[in-house]
């Protein structure tokens, strides 16, 4: 595949992925962009990638692009938003041997946002906002979110009883080595 080509893809897969998040999040989601790169291969190695070129460096070697690459937004810190890309450790060169080509993103797939835990404990059907992040402030929003939708929208008793044992109990973050790029 053309470097070009594939760096379109990726831009575009992009603003998808800031545009999805921005429906479902309540922070100011940035068009100022970095990427994390972590390749499917169980070593929980993550790349840093300041730059939309520096992220296309890492995913395209020769012509070859990984099979499928997951695109998520993780994370609003300062301005940035830094957008997750989990690839494929298989590579292929054409266009039509990606797993999304028929949509005609070629490898991309936007997935939504990782939806925090008082969040995803709301019963299946129900749609609300959360805050993006692993701080703490977050956590306790998110809290008070399924706070709010429990008493106004009413809650099951055992989803009730799940809440109260586990609301103190921050999630813990993803350990993940961070691997930055060689400065010359």
């Amino acid at each position: 595949m053309d470097r070009d080509c594939f760096k379109k893809l990726l831009l575009d897969s992009t603003n998808a992925a800031l545009a999805f998040a921005r429906k479902f999040v309540f922070n100011l989601v940035a068009d100022n962009v970095g990427y994390v790169v972590e390749f499917n291969d169980n070593v929980n190695v993550a790349m840093k990638c300041p730059t939309l070129e520096a992220a296309v460096d890492r995913l395209w070697h020769d012509g070859r692009i990984p099979v499928w690459i997951d695109i998520n937004v993780h994370d609003v810190e300062h301005r940035i938003t830094t957008v997750w890309l989990l690839a494929s450790e298989r590579r292929v060169t054409e266009f039509s041997d990606t797993f999304y080509a028929c949509r005609g993103t070629g490898p991309f797939c936007v997935k939504s946002p990782v939806i925090p835990p008082p969040v995803s404990w709301l019963p299946i059907g129900t749609t609300h906002r959360f805050f993006l992040g692993n701080s703490w402030l977050c956590w306790q929003l998110n809290c008070l979110i399924f706070r709010w939708w429990a008493f106004w929208g009413g809650c099951d008793a055992f989803t009730m009883r799940f809440y109260r044992e586990n609301r103190r109990k921050k999630p813990k973050a993803r350990k993940v080595e961070y691997v930055g790029l060689e400065t010359t």
